[in-house]
């Protein structure tokens, strides 16, 4: 029996909820209602803080720094280490030996990409004092960073903005090594890109922001249109989500996660603001053809769907679905 999407009007507030989706039964449990308080100021903090902080990552395009290194169209072949240099990337550029940048600022300049080579790690963070590595495009985004076959990136509290594609894995990519740890992924048109990997897992995937912001975004080619997705992917096997206390928190966009023809297990995400005019848009998250795992698996707070226009969960064409001790609040539906 093909599955279809179920509407749920009385999952709206305040409520945990257990589902299980199979081809032939449908099994649910209602837990307790619980506290609006912490949501309630999230919701606050996200209105009145966000911006704020949003106007200090940004970058003065109109006053650039000096750059002390240039990367146009270059293939890094030694290992390479830059610490608080501000760095400009034109064209593609090739790491094929392991680089690490700590609290670098990256200009990456228009449809301008990194692609990490087979058997390297690009390692960016800030520096003992906390200062980030920043990347960043002006007036027109810039690609992506491509995590193909065989490479792994370690990524912990940096700033990815202003991309088309943000952090682009695919194929069978270096996961057991990879980490996306406590990053500022900020008004992308998609922040990480999945497509065609049988292994989409990470060493750690914790305590990472995907967010618009409370305008669409400026930059070309994507300027007046809201940010797709915090987490795209297309044929791919795997978790989006580790342990850790802190969740996953995205906000803002058309939809947080959009799975299409993947099988996922999601955990330990928050997923609120959502909205769009298109169907489907406004989800937080959105399955097409995939089959979705909500089920806690490391421990920690599980999964929240707040405030989305048009529902918490969206399913189309649903191969599978599993849901269990997520909390739906504050949207028109839970599923």
């Amino acid at each position: 029996m093909r599955l279809k999407t179920i509407s749920a009007p009385w999952l709206r507030i305040g409520r945990r909820l257990t589902i299980h989706k199979s081809t032939d039964q449908l099994l649910f449990r209602i837990r307790p209602r619980q506290s609006f308080l912490p949501f309630v100021l999230s919701f606050v903090f996200s209105i009145f803080l966000c911006p704020f902080h949003s106007s200090l990552q940004a970058q003065n395009c109109n006053s650039l720094p000096a750059f002390g290194v240039i990367l146009n169209n270059a293939t890094i072949t030694a290992s390479t280490t830059w610490a608080s240099q501000n760095i400009r990337v034109t064209g593609t550029v090739y790491f094929n030996a392991s680089v690490t940048m700590s609290r670098c600022t990256v200009l990456l300049d228009p449809g301008a990409r990194i692609i990490v080579g087979s058997g390297t790690i690009f390692t960016a963070g800030p520096d003992i004092s906390g200062n980030q590595t920043v990347f960043f495009g002006c007036n027109t985004m810039w690609h992506s960073i491509q995590v193909g076959a065989g490479a792994a990136i370690k990524f912990r509290n940096c700033v990815i903005r202003d991309s088309e594609f943000g952090i682009a894995f695919s194929g069978a990519y270096n996961w057991a090594v990879t980490e996306v740890v406590a990053n500022d992924f900020l008004e992308n048109y998609i922040s990480i890109y999945a497509t065609l990997s049988p292994a989409l897992n990470f060493s750690a995937f914790t305590n990472n922001v995907f967010r618009g912001g409370l305008f669409p975004l400026a930059l070309a080619p994507y300027a007046g249109q809201r940010p797709f997705g915090g987490v795209v992917t297309f044929g791919c096997v795997g978790t989006i989500g580790t342990s850790g206390t802190a969740v996953n928190d995205f906000r803002r966009m058309r939809y947080g996660l959009y799975a299409a023809f993947s099988t996922l297990s999601v955990n330990n995400c928050l997923f609120r603001l959502m909205s769009g005019t298109a169907p489907f848009e406004g989800s937080g998250v959105y399955s097409d053809f995939s089959s979705l795992t909500f089920a806690n698996l490391f421990g920690g707070p599980g999964c929240t769907f707040s405030s989305n226009e048009l529902a918490g969960l969206t399913s189309n064409h649903t191969n599978g679905l599993f849901v269990s001790d997520a909390l739906f609040d504050l949207q028109p539906r839970g599923i």
